[in-house]
């Protein structure tokens, strides 16, 4: 390990520096200088200027009964590496950790480069480890060590300097650690990492030398030593202690990884304080960093990182789900492996859990009893482990798993158990002896740990198992699942147990409400009465009951997305735009000939301006003064292939602000579909209102955009408009509107928030028919071709073809593949390409395999 700072080595004048740095926090004065005067009592243990052996009873062995020894040649090294090994070796010799051997094993040894370009000096055991009998010896968990640290406020962490390498190891097992290099062989005086029994001996000592009589206020796992106490007066004691007993065993500490009396520490990658554990800071971003996964390995190492810290996080089994779905494939598809839209939501929620604070459990109250809500489904089982404190809600613990297959074959009432049993066993070291009681919304479970028998085997064995526990148990309650929620604490507030309830004075909505009125009249009522809207046509309709009651209707806070497509219509302002020309069209009389057509792909809001000339900077201008300074910049702009879009001015805005552009492909209006389906509304309605000549067509075009932003648009169900904004538009024709007083802002943004996710919900419930309907319609007996970098293909003529004209032109080579659907090709002799849809090419068919296939 590497450490953030340089390594203090202190000698004379330099050890006051280092003990300054590690008392510079502590802010009373005559508590800093007691510790100062412990360190300089202990000077030695933080003196790591040579290496030492710990002066110890115990000493590494390697047990390998009657077995031959084993031995290789040396692996070959470059003159590089050879280099590198002989100071490896020289640096080892020195600090007396290897020396000379004759011995008949020999290991050989690897030199792993880091990625700054340095190796790593490995010595490979695996044979010698491969017939070594494994040390049974058991390590402490990690729940287990957290949890003796509850409520204690001071902290010092101690880190022993090369801890394996101050253990020593039996005389007379030294020969089997030998290792070879092209210059001799060399054996370990001291204890190697790698060796298979090295982690058991080393706590093995640590716990005999320093944790045995001392587990309330100091916990050890391999080379980190954590002292805690109450006050300030006790953790002086114990950290004398502690340091005298190290120093009296010769071990040496690194100054540069210790902390003196801190009220905050790490320790095994968790933030420790006296209310409780977070993760920490360092390794949540080293998962944030964590890129999508592309393969099995990388899948099931994103999974085992966050797999560490499940226990802050609410359903982790229910959202890891599609990711074991293709990691845990049985038998010949285990290698299988893909990532579809399901697997992403799942690698993004995570990610998003991890980033939304509060990431904190609670300790355990000793003197208050514990409540375990626990719940099952058809593939996973879970719970959550809680407390009222002073009449506030507190959780310890969230846990939960899948279902193996044998277990999902089981019963409700057998899983519902599985579940209860399950939570009690693996939070045994957070009860401890203190009372729970457990909430189930399994009613035949109701207190069913007092019967004797319960008639069904499988419960049975759960109760058996667990009968040391069974006593602990107050009472198990039964609970509906409407109640049986920790959906509370699911949405993370920092105000846990408050009631979320919306406040709604008396008196500030009338009866004259149209919203209130269709609610209570909807037995009565059959159509609702539409107020005007000009322009106007066939399909566009402002005031609807859905959109009426979604500015009202209050919904739960913790509504989720319910598949893919409402996850990204909940996105609507950061999802995909699509920007094209339309013209040139008749001169206005103002000189206008263009219409530039921007339009948001999820809401299918949009907006439209009229220029004199379709250019570069009337392009840009759309784009950046009218649409991302006002709405925010899309996450990905789809453009025509017009030199007023691909040029270098629109290149650089796009790089600018950061937006991902494709272009859609040459004669195929569906690549850019939005932007063309509201062109072609355009074109039949503002025809209504121009004169013969038309000549006045941009005086209407805003009105017309109007109408179609704020229509009920036939896919969403809802107008653009009310996507867009959060809120229905208010004509100038409307009649004044009935008013709904809120007493603070916070309120308005609650009430503004809770209608858009009502108008989303319902939205999304809209465009999966839609969706549907299209897929069968155009999608039935469709398969697109598939074509390789280097096919030779003809490209569709679309201009300038007479009747009787050539229908395709060629051949050309694809040069590049875009996406799915769409190829860079080139002529071939020349330096012309073009981007064509896969519609749009055909494969050309060489003559010498039509004369196989003729023959």
């Amino acid at each position: 390990m590497t450490s953030t700072n340089s390594e203090l080595k202190p000698q004379a004048n330099e050890f006051n520096a280092v003990i300054d740095k590690l008392t510079e926090h502590i802010t009373n004065n005559q508590d800093r200088l007691d510790f100062l005067d412990i360190l300089h009592q202990f000077r030695h243990t933080f003196d790591t200027s040579k290496a030492t052996q710990a002066h110890i009873a115990i000493h590494h062995t390697i047990p390998t009964a009657d077995v031959q020894p084993t031995s290789v040649c040396p692996f070959y090294k470059t003159p590089q590496q050879r280099e590198v090994l002989n100071k490896e070796v020289e640096k080892l010799l020195h600090d007396n950790v290897i020396r000379g051997s004759t011995s008949p094993w020999a290991s050989p040894v690897i030199l792993k480069k880091k990625p700054d370009g340095t190796y790593r000096f490995i010595v490979d055991f695996r044979r010698l480890n491969a017939v070594t009998k494994k040390d049974a010896h058991a390590q402490p968990t990690t729940e287990e060590l957290l949890n003796r640290l509850a409520g204690h406020r001071f902290f010092t962490k101690l880190n022993l300097k090369s801890g394996y390498f101050q253990i020593p190891i039996s005389e007379v097992d030294k020969e089997k650690t030998t290792f070879v290099t092209q210059d001799g062989l060399y054996e370990f005086n001291v204890l190697a990492q790698v060796l298979m029994n090295a982690p058991p001996t080393f706590q093995r000592v640590m716990n005999n030398l320093i944790a045995t009589g001392r587990w309330n206020y100091v916990v050890v796992y391999l080379d980190d030593i954590l002292i805690f106490s109450d006050s300030i007066k006790e953790h002086k004691k114990h950290v004398t202690e502690v340091l005298s007993i190290l120093q009296k065993a010769r071990f040496t500490v690194s100054p540069s990884k210790c902390v003196i009396a801190f009220e905050k520490v790490e320790f095994l990658s968790h933030i420790i304080t006296v209310a409780g554990i977070e993760p920490s800071p360092d390794k949540i971003q080293a998962i944030l960093d964590i890129p999508s996964p592309k393969t099995l390995t990388q899948a099931n190492r994103f999974i085992g990182k966050i797999g560490y810290y499940q226990k802050f996080i609410k359903d982790f089994a229910k959202i890891a789900a599609p990711i074991h779905k293709v990691t845990n494939k049985p038998g010949p598809k285990k290698r299988e492996f893909y990532l579809a839209e399901e697997q992403q939501l799942a690698f993004d929620k995570f990610k998003q859990i991890l980033t939304t604070p509060p990431l904190f459990l609670n300790f355990p109250d000793k003197s208050t009893p514990f409540i375990l809500s626990t719940d099952t489904s058809k593939v996973r089982v879970g719970g959550v482990l809680k407390q009222v404190v002073n009449g506030n809600l507190k959780v310890n613990y969230y846990l939960s798993r899948l279902l193996s297959q044998t277990e999902s074959r089981c019963s409700t009432t057998e899983c519902e158990a599985l579940a209860v049993m399950w939570c009690l066993d693996k939070l045994r070291y957070y009860i401890g002896d203190s009372s729970v009681t457990i909430n189930t919304d399994h009613k035949p479970l109701v207190n069913f740990h007092k019967k004797l028998n319960f008639g069904n085997k499988r419960v049975d064995s759960y109760l058996l198992k667990m009968q040391d526990m069974l006593p602990q148990i107050v009472e198990i309650k039964y609970k509906p699942g409407k109640e049986n929620y920790d959906a509370d604490y699911m949405t993370r507030q920092d105000n846990q147990g408050r009631d979320e309830k919306e406040e709604w004075p008396r008196g500030t909505v009338t009866w004259d409400d149209e919203a209130i009125a269709t609610v209570c009249t909807r037995s009565k009522t059959k159509q609702q009465q539409q107020q005007p809207l000009l322009p106007t046509n066939d399909t566009v309709v402002l005031n609807t009951p859905i959109t009426k009651n979604a500015s009202t209707k209050p919904i739960p806070a913790t509504t989720t997305p319910i598949d893919p497509t409402h996850d990204r219509i909940r996105r609507t302002q950061e999802g995909d735009s699509n920007l094209s020309a339309i013209g040139p069209i008749a001169t206005s009389d103002d000189g206008n000939r263009y219409a530039l057509v921007l339009t948001d792909n999820l809401s299918k809001y949009v907006i439209a301006e009229v220029y004199p000339g379709c250019i570069a900077k009337t392009a840009a201008n759309l784009s950046v003064e009218k649409y991302i300074l006002v709405h925010g910049a899309p996450e990905r702009l789809i453009i025509d292939n017009g030199a007023h879009f691909s040029n270098a001015l629109m290149k650089a805005i796009i790089q600018t602000t950061n937006i991902k552009h494709a272009f859609s492909a040459s004669y195929l209006p569906q690549t850019n579909g939005q932007v063309e389906r509201f062109n072609a509304t355009f074109s039949v309605q503002l025809t209504k209102y121009c004169n013969k000549e038309n000549s006045d067509w941009d005086i209407f075009l805003q009105q017309v955009v109007n109408a179609y932003n704020t229509g009920i648009h036939a896919t969403t169900g809802f107008a653009p408009y009310e996507l867009a904004f959060g809120r229905k538009f208010r004509s100038p024709f409307d009649s004044t509107s009935p008013v709904v007083k809120l007493p603070r802002a916070a309120d308005f943004y609650k009430y503004i928030q809770r209608s858009r996710k009502i108008i989303i919900n319902a939205t999304c419930e809209n465009i999966r028919p839609q969706q549907h309907l299209s897929k069968q319609r155009y999608g039935t007996n469709r398969e697109d071709s598939t074509y390789n970098i280097g096919d030779l293909v003809y490209v569709k003529v679309y201009s300038n073809r007479h009747k009787l004209g050539e229908r395709w032109l060629g051949p050309f080579e694809i040069i590049q593949r875009c996406g799915d659907q769409n190829y860079i090709v080139g002529e071939q002799g020349t330096t012309r390409t073009d981007r064509c849809h896969v519609s749009q090419v055909r494969q050309v068919v060489e003559w010498h395999n039509l004369a196989l296939l003729a023959d």
